[in-house]
Formats: structure tokens, sequence, C-alpha cells
């Protein structure tokens, strides 16, 4: 019995000696996930990697959470498209970094962001109706993007904002009978009959303050197209980086439009309304999202690689010149919308700010 005892006592010592040294051979401070990339598709597998602060390969001894569920494996396979956020956890309070993958499928749908395109003068006391309109939808949705257009400029009636590209864009939308501003387009939508050269650019019912639910409604559609960007610049060079995934034919090959734009240009601005308080003039007026150039013209240019067929991914890159009329290159953002080439309608947009984090396709 004394043998049996001892041998007991010194098989319990030896495997608390072992877990012991187990434990200190694998101590963790910190983790960090990887994974083998970012983009995938529908019932592909994901691997994931974790590393210890030591640069050992922990992954067979933490847990791996997506979206804040357990998996038994260092492997996913995702079943929907979506955005998935991935991360590891060892014991109670060790976690590692945050991974967010996105996974496409040809039935994915897109988050719709329309834009109004505004045409305005700043010395125009007509113009902060407009303005105030889209403060107003601004109010209610981060999903409409705004670009305004300053199209004219003469001695007796001077706009530093004036651009001639915008100018070229008005005198195609405006009606044919009102060339004065302010002026607002949804969408670049046409109306009418094109074989009975009848056609409008849908605008913006007027008073513009009374009727955003005209815009805000836009923003409840779904969009085949899926756009993500990131955009960096220095003082001599705008570089914009883009993935757009398009999950549906068209008939007509599609477009590209590239604007650049910038914002917190203050100038005073003549108003003839009550809002803002009715200044007359509003002191330092705040000119946001004014459009500042157009690499690829104002129409855009066709897509590189893209035919009229779903393309899951489409991925490059335009860098061009900074313009020299730039006032703070800090306050500057890019809008990349997709338009088609005939009808010239916005499929869908996206906006990139200076500094904004990083983007992810946005799924319906």
């Amino acid at each position: 019995m004394r043998v049996v005892s001892s041998v007991f006592v010194l098989l319990f010592v030896s495997l608390f000696i072992a877990c012991s040294d187990n434990e200190d051979s694998i101590e963790i401070n910190s983790l960090k996930l990887l994974l083998n990339k970012d983009l995938f598709n529908v019932n592909e597998s994901i691997t994931i990697t974790v590393l210890s602060d030591k640069g050992e390969d922990v992954t067979k001894i933490v847990n791996i959470l997506v979206d804040k569920v357990a998996i038994n494996s260092s492997e996913f396979m995702p079943k929907k498209y979506g955005n998935y956020t991935i991360c590891a956890k060892y014991g109670e309070s060790i976690v590692s970094n945050t991974a967010v993958v996105t996974v496409l499928d040809k039935t994915a749908t897109f988050k719709n962001h329309p834009i109004v395109e505004a045409f305005v003068h700043s010395k125009c006391s007509y113009c902060p109706r407009v303005h105030y309109a889209i403060d107003l939808v601004e109010e209610k949705t981060d999903a409409v993007i705004p670009i305004v257009y300053h199209p004219y400029t003469r001695d007796s009636w001077i706009d530093i904002l004036y651009n001639k590209e915008s100018l070229q864009l008005f005198e195609i939308m405006r009606p044919k009978d009102k060339k004065t501003v302010p002026q607002a387009f949804l969408n670049r939508n046409i109306e009418g009959d094109r074989e009975n050269n009848t056609i409008k650019w849908r605008r913006w019912t007027y008073p513009e303050p009374n009727n955003i639910d005209e815009v805000v409604g836009l923003t409840y559609e779904q969009s085949p197209i899926g756009i993500v960007l990131k955009m960096d610049n220095s003082q001599h060079k705008v570089t914009v980086d883009y993935k757009i995934s398009i999950t549906k034919d068209f008939d007509n090959p599609l477009n590209m439009v590239v604007y650049l734009l910038e914002s917190k240009i203050l100038q005073d601005q003549p108003n003839r309304y009550t809002y803002y308080d009715s200044q007359n003039p509003i002191k330092n007026f705040e000119h946001n999202n004014v459009f500042r150039f157009a690499p690829l013209g104002v129409w855009g240019q066709k897509i590189p690689f893209f035919t009229t067929k779903n393309t899951l991914l489409l991925e490059d890159k335009v860098v061009f010149d900074m313009p020299k009329d730039i006032f703070n290159i800090e306050n500057l953002s890019v809008v990349v919308a997709v338009v088609d080439s005939v009808t010239k309608q916005v499929l869908n947009a996206r906006i990139v700010r200076k500094g904004e984090k990083e983007q992810f396709f946005e799924f319906y």
C-alpha cells in the first residue's frame, strides 16, 4: 500500500511540474491576428493565424470569434455575402486586433448613395435656398452626396469659386429656358422621351427646402454596385484607390466619374430669405463640397477591364496633379460615381474625405 502511495505522489508531482513548465512556455501578453487576405467569395475558406507577442504561432490554443461567436477552427467558410469581424481571445483579458473581411457574391446588393448636383453663385442672394435645403438633407442622412458647382463669373459678378467645367455641365443639364442659378438636379436621372427630343434632367422640386424627402427617398433604393475608396494626397498629387463590385449585367458600358471637392471655404454670401436667421449677407458663409476638378472629365471614362457583365471585383487607382487653385488641401474629398455611359444616370457613388478611416463595402 505504501509503494502504491509513493508512486501516486511521484506521478502527481511530475504532472504538476510538467503542467507548470508548459504554462511558462506559452506565456502570452498580447495577440496579433492575421488573415490570408481580406476579400473573399461566398464558400471560400478564410484561413486565420494568431501570433503571440513573441511571434509564436498560438492559433491552436486561443479562441477565435467571428462576429463575436466562437468557432472551433482556424478556418471559416462564409455562406453569405457581407462584412465579418474576426478576433482572437486568450483567457478573459487578452484580445487580438479585430480584422474585417468582406465576402462578395453575385447576389449582393449595396447601400445607395444618390448625388445632388447644385449650381450656385457666391454672389447670388437666391442661392442660400439650395444651400439650406442641402443642410436639411444632411441632418437626416449621411448617404446623400452633394456636389456644388459655380458655373458663372464675370467682371460685375465675380465668383472666385468659378470653374469652367461646371459651366460645361450646367449648359447641358439646365432647361433651355432657364439660364439662372440656383438649380439642383438629382442623380442625373432623366425624364421625357429621347426619340421626341423631350428629355429633361430631373430637377429637385422648388422650393427645395420643402421637398427634402424627394432626395432622402433615393437612399432607400438598393444598388447592384458597391464602391470602396481610399484617398491620399500630397502638396502636388492626389491618389484615389478604388474597389468596385458590380453584381448585375448591364445593357450599356459603365463610366467612372471622379470629382475632387473642397469644403470649409469661407466667404460672405448674400441672402434674401429667412434661412440662416435672415442674415444678409451671411458673414463667413461656409461653402462645402465645392467642385474643383474632374480628372476623367465631367462625364467620366469607361471603367477599365469592365464590359457589361457582372464583375465581383475591379481594383485600380487614379492619380492626378493637385489643382493650383485649392485653398486648403486638408479640406479635400473625392467622389467616385459609376454612371451609365449612354443615359448618364448615376448608379451609385461614394465619397472619401482626407483622413477618413478605412472604408468597407456597404451591403444593403
